[in-house]
């Protein structure tokens, strides 16, 4: 059974998809100083989001998740936003339906296909309207872009021929947040405008590091889950976390040679 998806403007994005917000989203008239945050779904947009609060806060850490999403809404997803100026605005579509504007500024996040294709298998299959059968099945879908928001090398590729062109557009990955949080962090804060110091009210930026961590967002997001990996294995698993692409997902190694062909082509 195909992973179903709609199309908006010939491009794949959720079934359930409001198509009058996805419109309000994509014709969004920005305005100087506007921040995008964007990303493919399950790239780390929710991990940069809390970064972003964090740097424009100077270091107040928020009361817990729901003030960064009040603060940083997402339109194509929950509707036109009541704040007409935003902390952030939260986007999964593609570059060429992001609303644009040389004023604004852009931060994107891409993270390696192989962790994005087992994290968003384990999203997508848990929401009603999904009946996804086997993750062979999800891989076949995500490997030819036939799932909601479409190919995620596209997506990817867009972005990062954006960031190349544009000085307003930003470019990270989930592995630079992962590996080398603090540079991460003070090239994100550069590119906002904010000194790189190293302190944030008065906190050391390696405690920023430490609450911008994967745990430290953990414990703000107080969000659990227990995933079925197969009928013998349960593994813990986070909204916010990747699980290792050859560790936690059967899968063959034809499929793997698959995917890693793609990524060498693009």
């Amino acid at each position: 059974m195909p992973v179903p998806f709609k199309l908006f403007r010939g491009y794949r994005v959720p079934v359930g998809a409001n198509e009058h917000w996805m419109e309000a989203a994509a014709d969004r008239s920005l305005q100087p100083g506007d921040l995008v945050i964007s990303s493919y779904p399950k790239n780390g947009t929710t991990w940069l989001q809390h970064i972003v609060f964090l740097l424009l806060g100077r270091g107040r850490a928020p009361r817990g998740m729901m003030q960064v999403i009040e603060a940083m809404p997402f339109p194509e997803q929950d509707g036109p936003c009541q704040n007409s100026r935003p902390l952030a605005v939260k986007y999964h579509l593609p570059f060429r339906l992001t609303p644009l504007l040389e004023e604004a500024r852009f931060l994107y996040v891409a993270r390696n296909p192989k962790d994005t294709c087992v994290s968003y298998y384990h999203f997508l299959k848990k929401l009603p309207g999904y009946h996804i059968d086997s993750f062979d099945e999800f891989f076949d879908a995500f490997l030819t872009g036939e799932v909601p928001y479409g190919d995620h090398l596209e997506h990817v590729l867009e972005w990062s021929e954006a960031a190349a062109l544009r000085p307003n557009v930003f470019f990270l990955t989930y592995e630079d947040l992962s590996k080398n949080r603090e540079d991460a962090i003070r090239r994100i804060a550069r590119f906002l405008n904010i000194e790189a110091q190293d302190t944030f009210s008065g906190k050391p930026l390696n405690l920023l590091c430490t609450s911008t961590s994967f745990w430290g967002i953990k414990i703000v997001h107080e969000t659990e889950l227990l995933v079925q990996i197969d009928s013998s294995t349960t593994e813990r698993f986070f909204n916010l976390d990747g699980l290792l692409f050859t560790k936690t997902t059967p899968t063959s190694p034809s499929l793997i040679k698959e995917l890693t062909i793609k990524i060498i082509l693009m």
